[in-house]
């Protein structure tokens, strides 16, 4: 599904995707008018439950402050199994996540 193909010259900010399961960045990419690009290999996923319950540790590009992305633009994710070294994002007061800049980009 292609929400649009950025031809509008309209730049949306881009979405901290970190520590999202894979359900989560499809809804947060599409909530956003974006669109998920490659989906990497999921690390320690030895089980379809693995791949469940993964989350992203890494997004290309990465969230900045100020740092935006033409709509319809791609966002590529990094996928693991192993969500302990993952610190949760916060969520600011209307229940959208909030830009974390301390956490990792690994």
């Amino acid at each position: 599904l292609v929400l649009g193909s950025g031809e509008s010259g309209e730049r949306v900010p881009i979405p901290d995707l970190r520590g999202l399961t894979r359900g989560e960045v499809q809804a947060v990419v599409n909530m956003a008018s974006l669109n998920l690009g490659v989906l990497v290999d999921c690390r320690g996923c030895n089980t379809p439950e693995d791949s469940a319950f993964a989350r992203v540790y890494r997004q290309a590009p990465a969230p900045r402050e100020n740092d935006r992305i033409a709509l319809g633009g791609l966002i590529d994710v990094w996928l693991t199994a192993d969500t302990t070294g993952l610190r949760p994002v916060p969520r600011d007061t209307t229940g959208t996540q909030a830009t974390s800049h301390d956490a990792e980009d690994n």
